[in-house]
């Protein structure tokens, strides 16, 4: 029973804040545009000030590589999968991108991050949660890029550089990649900079990073448009069987059953929740925009493996709780 209330201790307020943002939109104080400037701000300013000033009060860099190493393993893995079962896939083209990235594109950011970080966790495992939201962004976006590439009629080549630059700029890697090198140049200098000489500023950073979680969930739920899938109803089953089941299932199965060879322990599963589990990103559908996938498709994919997902994350808190795991 104690179980149980933990795990939706853990999802009701991520729920209830979702659902207020589609309430308030329902209702007209928030309108299409005030939505946007939301999420435009959530990803610009927002998440990055969150990721960096939760780097920025850790004691010390304490991430494990273990767990790093084997996300990244994983996501290639599961990439070559999702292109293989695409591949085969009978749909059009254009639905064929948007399907490859249900297999490995989550929505880290908005909301893995904001609930494993209500679990309690310890400093190591929040180190390893924040250095890899920042990183399967950076790797989320480099094969998005290469997802609607691959199924472009137009057959562009990729510029590497370009696309790497472009990642690098990210926001949400900037943030993260800011908070570590002030906590590498801390030692050198002997203390918390930013907190002991620029209090006012660090209070500002922290005033900023404290209405991140809310925010973004809320601006979430703004996004939400319930709309007919009439021709589509295959293609969205398939893509929230692909995001709230099959991904998580396999990644947990293997994480679980040789976490004693991967040296996996609560330290480690809250990233795996934080970045495997949650619904497909919500920078999909402009990219599919501009990029010729198909964005009614990626749009009622979001809207509804946010809410799978949402029931799939509480049953593995659930496991993993029962397990000693978080």
């Amino acid at each position: 029973m104690q179980d149980l209330v933990f795990s939706l201790y853990a999802v009701i307020p991520m729920i209830l804040l979702i659902s207020l943002g589609y309430l308030l939109k329902r209702l007209g104080i928030i309108n299409e545009s005030l939505s946007k400037g939301f999420n435009r701000f959530v990803f610009v300013v927002a998440i990055p000030v969150f990721l960096f000033f939760n780097v920025y009060n850790m004691d010390s860099f304490n991430v494990d590589s273990n767990i790093i190493w084997f996300v990244v393993a994983a996501t290639f893995v599961l990439f070559f999968i999702g292109i293989i079962v695409t591949k085969l896939f009978n749909t059009d083209v254009t639905n064929k991108s948007i399907l490859l990235q249900s297999f490995i594109r989550s929505n880290a950011s908005t909301i893995g991050l904001q609930v494993v970080l209500l679990l309690g966790l310890s400093v190591v495992a929040t180190s390893n949660v924040v250095a890899m939201t920042g990183l399967s962004v950076a790797l989320y976006n480099v094969l998005g890029v290469i997802s609607f590439q691959i199924y472009e009629s137009d057959h562009v080549k990729i510029r590497i550089f370009p696309l790497l630059f472009k990642v690098i700029k990210n926001p949400i890697v900037v943030g993260t990649l800011l908070g570590f090198i002030a906590l590498a140049v801390r030692p050198l200098i002997g203390y918390p900079f930013l907190r002991t000489h620029l209090e006012p500023l660090y209070l500002a950073i922290g005033s900023v990073s404290s209405i991140a979680s809310p925010l973004s969930l809320i601006a979430l739920g703004a996004t939400f448009a319930f709309t007919e899938v009439n021709g589509l109803k295959k293609e969205v089953f398939t893509g929230i069987f692909i995001r709230s089941i099959f991904v998580p299932a396999i990644v947990f199965l293997v994480a679980i059953l040789f976490k004693d060879q991967l040296g996996f322990n609560k330290d480690h599963f809250p990233t795996l929740l934080a970045v495997i589990v949650p619904s497909l990103a919500v920078s999909i559908t402009p990219m599919a925009e501009y990029m010729k996938g198909n964005p009614k498709l990626s749009s009622q994919l979001i809207v509804w493996t946010t809410i799978t997902s949402t029931i799939t994350m509480f049953i593995l808190i659930l496991i993993l709780k029962s397990m000693n795991l978080v």
